[in-house]
């Protein structure tokens, strides 16, 4: 189980904290697919998914896309699919076939149950709102995508914010996979990600399901502890095993505190740690009310 720091437990309970769910989260879902369960893929998963429906080319585009998928060179592969492999339509129908008709996770919920102002997520899948958004609590959200208007106007307000930093599959073709498409986005809409940065920056953030790899936010936490060094960490839960120099290396140029469990049994002690989390919260702030 996790222990979750005492600090953290405060940050959460005043409700202080930002949440960012990452694939992680939804890796549990499941859809039926004919006689089969199925889950959302991984970052890799959906790129050799992306692949699968990508039309051989005089260049050979397809065998090299391959070839970095194999080697793990994801951000060169989503490039070479999406401006070279893919037609635009296929790619907007993909995206939207993979990630639609699964059921909220655990992990959504215990989020939901933490309840903070913010709630950051670059996965496409709707499914944590789609959670949110049921019974009477359904109209205390708002979700914004980078290309929305109105984010700070957002943070002022009294409803709970749902941030898609990555876009959505209502809007697949504005979905970010691709460096160019991190480029793109951060040049035309510069403001939501300036006050993104500013959110990292006066929040403790509290990564669930996130492997803290995506180009985007590395930026921001760099920017910010080279700028701004601060003694308040952020955290991230992330399976055991990792090498005691990885976790150095999050803590010095992150400032990311790692929170380790044990991922056997389909990730089932984080779900565990997380309800135990729930509770540690309510007990906190029922004692200060």
């Amino acid at each position: 189980m996790i222990n979750w720091p005492d600090s953290l437990i405060d940050e959460l309970a005043s409700r202080r904290c930002v949440i960012f769910i990452g694939s992680g989260a939804s890796a549990s879902a499941k859809k039926r697919i004919g006689e089969n369960d199925i889950s959302p893929p991984t970052w890799a998963g959906l790129l050799k998914l992306l692949l699968e429906r990508s039309p051989e080319d005089a260049i050979g585009s397809k065998e090299n896309a391959e070839s970095l998928l194999e080697k793990q060179n994801y951000l060169d592969c989503a490039e070479i699919i999406r401006t070279t492999c893919l037609p635009r339509a296929e790619y907007n129908r993909c995206i939207i076939q993979t990630f639609s008709g699964y059921e909220p996770t655990g992990v959504h919920k215990a989020v939901e149950i933490l309840d903070q102002k913010v709630v950051i997520t670059t996965n496409f899948d709707t499914l944590y709102e789609s959670l949110c958004r049921q019974g009477q609590g359904r109209d205390g959200y708002s979700v914004i995508r980078y290309y929305d208007d109105g984010l700070v106007a957002r943070m002022r307000s009294p409803t709970r914010l749902i941030i898609k930093a990555h876009g959505c599959i209502s809007e697949p073709e504005k979905t970010i996979l691709t460096k160019s498409d991190f480029f793109n986005a951060r040049s035309k809409y510069f403001g939501f990600f300036e006050a993104l940065e500013s959110i990292f920056l006066t929040h403790t953030i509290l990564f669930i399901g996130y492997s803290v790899n995506d180009p985007e936010i590395q930026l921001i936490l760099e920017n910010n502890i080279i700028t701004y060094p601060s003694a308040n960490p952020h955290y991230a839960t992330m399976s055991s095993g990792s090498h005691p120099s990885i976790l150095a290396a999050f803590k010095n140029t992150n400032n990311i505190d790692i929170l380790e469990y044990n991922p056997e049994n389909d990730h089932e002690q984080l779900l565990e740690s997380l309800n135990n989390l729930c509770d540690l919260v309510e007990e906190r702030r029922a004692i200060h009310t």
